[in-house]
């Protein structure tokens, strides 16, 4: 459920005019508020200085661009995200409902939204967002349209294996070469999957030097280097998710209705991004795996080695877990991957 923060006037500005009011942290109207100051208090409840990223955004301004002669109806704060803030907000002329997103660390992320959705778009028949207006400079935002729909359930096996069917659906958008992407380029780009593989372990090892026990790094520098062969490999880079799990699967009346939240989607192998979902969606449930992946084999494929590969991404994909949770002050969910990563290399 979306936390429900609800302004609900038939014409803001008309609202706006008769009050004190301006753009707050979260470049809200502080509807209900008296200014003090230099202050503003929005219908959030915020009470933060002008000046910060969020401050410079003006939803109004920005669905107006998209769509001249609308009207905000409600704006509901999606608390989900660590790093970037999300709106959902209904509108009338047209009668729409949209997804805010605003980025104050990364604008090249919201140039990554239109670029993987509209990829996804046009070489499969899978539903994703439509973006309407973006901004790659800071302050940088994209503006998508909703997917109806709610959280892919653990135990609804229709779904689950039309979300199977999907994610092989996106691996079969192929690449020149191995990487992140950034933007709409693959940045750093590699020519085989063991060179990026390599390049990315170390970057996440560096990083999370002098955060966690060196014995452990050490521990899994170890075990990346014995089993590195299994990632000399053979195959062509693909569009990968990379975050394909329950919270990012929509589904409205016992169909899978969407798929959304492309931020860490990288051009990469696909067992990758099966050996995530399978952990993040599964959990060991072996029963659901089969569902899920008799849904994949429909359309994709994997390799003999797979099962043997799979333990070796879940380590690359528990450290990177490691370092974003770091990074997020989520020490709770850094503990459990630290715990993960114990797991496989001793």
């Amino acid at each position: 459920m979306h936390e429900r923060y609800v302004l609900r006037v038939p014409n803001l500005t008309k609202h706006a005019r008769s009050i004190s009011w301006g753009p707050c942290e979260h470049g809200l109207p502080s509807y209900y508020a008296k200014r003090t100051k230099r202050f503003h208090r929005c219908f959030f409840g915020c009470d933060r200085p002008i000046g910060t990223y969020q401050a410079k955004m003006n939803v109004g301004g920005i669905v107006k661009r998209a769509f001249p002669e609308s009207r905000i109806v409600s704006i509901y704060r999606i608390p989900k995200g660590s790093v970037n803030h999300t709106y959902d907000i209904t509108i009338s002329k047209p009668d729409k409902q949209l997804i805010l997103r605003l980025f104050p660390q990364d604008g090249w992320k919201a140039e990554k939204d239109r670029f993987i959705y509209n990829l996804i778009a046009k070489k499969t028949d899978v539903k994703v967002p439509e973006v309407y207006a973006l901004r790659a400079s800071r302050p940088a935002y994209s503006l998508l349209s909703k997917i109806p729909g709610s959280e892919l359930g653990h135990s609804a096996s229709k779904p689950i294996k039309e979300a199977g069917a999907i994610l092989a659906k996106i691996h079969s958008i192929k690449f020149p070469k191995f990487g992140w992407i950034i933007g709409s380029t693959i940045k750093p780009s590699f020519g085989s999957w063991l060179e990026f593989s390599i390049y990315d372990f170390n970057h996440k090892i560096r990083n999370l030097r002098m955060k966690v026990s060196k014995k452990l790094l050490q521990e899994a520098q170890m075990y990346f280097k014995e089993h590195q062969s299994l990632l000399d490999i053979r195959t062509k880079p693909c569009l990968i998710h990379k975050d394909f799990h329950n919270s990012h699967i929509l589904v409205d009346h016992g169909r899978v209705s969407g798929v959304i939240d492309v931020e860490w989607a990288m051009s990469g192998h696909n067992e990758l991004d099966l050996a995530k979902s399978l952990w993040w969606m599964f959990s060991g449930n072996s029963r659901m795996e089969a569902i899920f992946m008799s849904g994949y084999l429909q359309h994709g494929r994997v390799s003999a080695d797979f099962q043997e590969r799979r333990k070796l991404y879940e380590l690359m994909i528990a450290l990177s877990s490691c370092l974003f949770s770091y990074e997020q002050h989520n020490f709770k969910w850094l503990s459990h991957n630290l715990k993960k990563v114990r797991s496989i290399v001793t």
